[in-house]
């Protein structure tokens, strides 16, 4: 009479994992070497997307100060310098960032005082950090011995009589900032606009230059990609490929094919979250430190601040990329190990 064969025993998920854990502990030298593949490829990728993201913004900023510098320039060409010069600034909030770039120009540039008459409404950060604003009640007060009146913002022009505004002023002279319609003024004042577009020349020649550069960025967000993807899965499969022996090892002590797959996606997940998370913070330090020393301390906390939740999504991205590339490198080598037979994973001399 034949004896029933027995059903294989299934190993539960907790033996699968404490078999990955022993094997790291063995394996030392090449986890930390797999490890370290894919610290590499991911580091690579986290410092080209936090290096382009601080790049956006810096390129920003020098935007801004560009344009601040320009409606520096045509005003002081009307007033001469402004140093030791009292200034009135009409506010029609908010202001926007080139008038408030331009009013940091104003005070380092050594102007005397910047009268403020702002009727409703308090004075931006902008301003009330400036030790140089005073602000003012009336109209006499905004323009007296004034070289200038500043009209900025972009909110509602508050009703002014620019006659009696204008009439202790030097040049009798209304300087709008901000890119609106010059308000009515009297035929003795005149009006000049700080906030003018660039010519045709310049506005294509900057467009051909973000176009190059926006290809540049896609072009080397494309070969990091390339070469994380080439890094984490030689890494992986020189892990998963030199361990054949040990499959057949435990294919001969009745593991099945499903717990060998089992082990080597969790030690490749286990691998690629870790690798990940340090491959992050080594790229985001790089970057960090590379823009540090290129723009200064200044433009370099004004990036993080602006594009703090950039970085943030980016350092995602990065982790979730290692992490997901580790576990898809390690699919065809670990369904190539579990279906080998015993006998042969034990001849293998990988």
């Amino acid at each position: 009479m034949l004896s029933t064969i027995p059903n294989q025993v299934r190993l539960p998920l907790r033996v699968a994992v404490g078999v990955v854990a022993q094997g790291i502990r063995i394996r030392l030298g090449r986890s930390l070497v797999t490890v370290t593949g894919v610290v590499l490829g991911v580091a690579f990728l986290t410092s080209i997307l936090t290096t382009q993201t601080l790049h956006r913004s810096v390129n920003t900023e020098d935007r801004l100060r560009e344009q601040a510098s320009r409606a520096f320039g045509f005003l002081t060409a009307e007033t001469g310098p402004v140093f030791g010069k009292n200034l009135g600034v009409v506010l029609a909030a908010p202001l926007s960032p080139m008038e408030e770039r331009l009013l940091a120009r104003l005070e380092r540039d050594g102007a005397a005082e910047l009268r403020v008459y702002a009727p409703s409404g308090a004075l931006p950060k902008s301003l009330t950090n400036n030790g140089r604003a005073r602000r003012v009640r009336s109209e006499r007060e905004l323009g007296q011995d004034a070289v200038a009146i500043l009209l900025m913002g972009r909110g509602v022009v508050p009703a002014l009589d620019w006659s009696l505004a204008t009439q202790g002023t030097r040049q009798r002279l209304v300087a709008l900032g901000s890119e609106r319609a010059m308000p009515a003024l009297p035929s003795q004042v005149e009006g000049v606009a700080l906030a003018r577009p660039l010519p045709p020349d310049e506005q294509r020649r900057l467009l051909e230059a973000a176009r190059r550069d926006r290809f540049r960025a896609i072009w080397i967000i494309g070969i990091s990609l390339l070469v994380t993807i080439i890094g984490i899965t030689n890494s992986m499969l020189m892990s998963v490929t030199e361990r054949f022996r040990d499959i057949g090892t435990m294919k001969c002590l009745g593991a099945e094919s499903g717990f060998i797959r089992r082990i080597f996606l969790i030690e490749a997940s286990v691998m690629g979250l870790v690798g990940g998370v340090f491959g992050v913070l080594v790229g985001n330090l790089f970057a960090l430190t590379l823009t540090l020393v290129t723009y200064g301390p200044t433009l370099l906390g004004q990036a993080l601040v602006a594009e703090l939740s950039a970085l943030g999504l980016g350092g995602a991205v990065s982790l979730a990329v290692g992490a997901l590339l580790s576990v898809l490198a390690s699919l065809y080598p670990a369904e190539f190990a579990a279906r080998m037979l015993p006998a042969a994973a034990l001849r293998s001399n990988v």
